[in-house]
Parts: structure tokens; sequence; C-alpha cells
């Protein structure tokens, strides 16, 4: 009994911890897309060596320039695995 009260306030404990620490969509990719700056684009499905952008984009305009500047392509993700994008499309 001590065991399960432990085990599920440590639960919530973690859930409520990890929501405080989400922060708003930019609203530049579509709900779930994620903005990521990748090096290569394979068929619009796959994109190799991704990362957020350095900082943070005001529009789809100024988030490719971002990109641009460290020397990759614009692209939202609706999956990231590793530095892995999966079904990724233009802004």
């Amino acid at each position: 009994m001590r065991a399960s009260f432990i085990m599920v306030f440590s639960l919530a404990t973690s859930i409520l911890a990890n929501h405080a620490s989400l922060q708003p969509r930019s609203g530049i990719c579509s709900v779930a897309g994620i903005p990521l700056c990748c090096t290569t684009d394979v068929f619009g499905i796959v994109d190799l060596d991704c990362s957020s952008p350095p900082s943070i984009p005001a529009n789809a305009t100024d988030f490719s320039l971002i990109c641009q500047t460290i020397g990759r392509i614009d692209r939202c993700c609706e999956v990231l695995v590793g530095s892995v994008g999966i079904f990724c499309s233009t802004p």
C-alpha cells in the first residue's frame, strides 16, 4: 500500500512538473509540426541532421532565414527521432 502511494505520488508530481515546462507553439508549423533546421531532405518523408533553430523565429520567412544562416533548410516535421525528422514539409 505504501509503495503504491509513493509510486502514484511520484507519477503525479512528474506529470505536473513536465506540464509546467511546456512552451506554446510558435504557429509557424501546423499544430503537430516541430520547426527544425535540417541538412538533407529525402522526398519530404525523412530529413537528416535536424536541430531546433538557434533563435526563435517570428514568422515563416524569419524561420527560413535563420536556418539559411547556419547552412540548413527550414522544415516542419511531425516526428523527431534523435536528429532525424519524419514526415517533414516546408512551412
